[in-house]
């Protein structure tokens, strides 16, 4: 069994509230264990009441941190991106370079084990195509699929089909990827 800190990994003091910190990580041991819609609907609602901000300012902040090798300092600011960014690819994986850094071998090997798990989820909940498109939880899930698929889009699009929004992105081999993501409205004509 994990230990609540291996679990709660470097999650600073206060940073969530206790109670919801350790819901989080029962819920991510449900999911790792049985990632079927039921274990993961705590996971997503988490996310939807967290919001979807535009955490792109911050993402940057952590990046230049560890490009020059302040990774606690990254850690610190991924984990400010939490619950937002529970399920996210590349927050994930971020977050486990910089334990690996920091010498923190098992809490490193636990964020790649949900990194890997994050992308499996999305690559099962669809086929790409407009028809079937993957669900993703935030716009920035998209491009971390694409980028593990080896695709790079050059261009992005909001699409209404059938009463929902889909984004689609063009990628560079001339190929469509098509996504549905929570909470985006239908486009409106105005």
């Amino acid at each position: 069994m994990t230990t609540p800190d291996a679990r709660r990994g470097s999650r600073p003091e206060g940073a969530l509230d206790a109670r919801l910190d350790d819901r989080l990580d029962d819920w991510l041991d449900d999911w790792l264990a049985d990632p079927s819609p039921r274990t993961a609907e705590p996971l997503h609602a988490a996310v939807r009441d967290a919001g979807t901000a535009d955490d792109q300012d911050r993402r940057r902040d952590a990046a230049d941190r560890s490009r020059r090798g302040d990774h606690a300092g990254a850690l610190a600011v991924l984990e400010t991106l939490l619950p937002g960014a529970l399920l996210s690819p590349s927050v994930h994986a971020r977050q486990a370079a910089a334990l690996r850094h920091l010498g923190r071998e098992h809490e490193a090997a636990r964020q790649e084990r949900i990194a890997r798990a994050s992308l499996a989820a999305i690559r099962a909940s669809g086929d790409g195509t407009a028809e079937r498109p993957w669900s993703v939880l935030r716009v920035a899930d998209e491009y971390d699929l694409l980028r593990a698929l080896g695709r790079r889009p050059v261009n992005q699009s909001l699409v209404g089909r059938e009463g929902r929004a889909l984004d689609r992105l063009v990628t560079e081999d001339g190929g469509e990827a098509w996504f549905a993501v929570a909470g985006l409205g239908a486009p409106t004509r105005g």
